[in-house]
């Protein structure tokens, strides 16, 4: 499978862009609280302002682009609808990658109904962009190096109920 990995970091106008394209192409974002953590002002703001966007929180050890081990290794996923409205507060960290815990929830991605389209590890600075239309659409804001996964890594992006847990 073919992929863009996002090789830094993204502020300023390039995050607007960045955003502005992925809340356009994705039906949902999604943003991870890990249970172990005590969360910053700022994290819980965050949340109050989503919060009539919220679809769905489950409690799950794995995420795009992440996989937990152990079975104490849980965390609450939360998606939300993606919407215009969503925008201020995703601007707020100012980067792609500043979604680390405990200042704010970690791990921003965004899915269509069929595909994870963008995935973040904010605390491992690694970000992927799996949708080619979103690629074009911030490739000129956006340093992206094209890759290829295979079976085992694409596993960790497929936006499939039964990886849930």
């Amino acid at each position: 499978m073919r992929v863009y990995r996002i090789t830094r970091d993204v502020s300023g106008e390039a995050y607007r862009r960045v955003l502005e394209a992925a809340l356009d192409e994705a039906s949902t974002f999604s943003l991870v609280w890990r249970h172990q953590l005590r969360f910053a002002a700022s994290a819980t703001e965050v949340g109050n302002a989503l919060r009539g966007l919220q679809l769905r929180k489950e409690t799950r050890h794995r995420w795009p682009g992440t996989i937990l081990h152990g079975k104490a290794q849980r965390a609450s996923v939360v998606t939300y609808r993606a919407a215009p409205a969503a925008l201020p507060t995703l601007l707020e960290p100012g980067s792609l990658f500043a979604w680390r815990a405990p200042t704010y929830p970690e791990d921003l991605s965004f899915a269509t109904d069929k595909a994870v389209c963008l995935a973040t590890v904010s605390h491992e600075a690694d970000g992927w962009i799996i949708s080619p239309s979103l690629a074009r659409a911030v490739g000129q804001s956006v340093t992206l190096v094209r890759e290829t996964m295979d079976e085992r890594e694409w596993a960790l992006f497929k936006n499939d109920d039964r990886i849930k847990n």
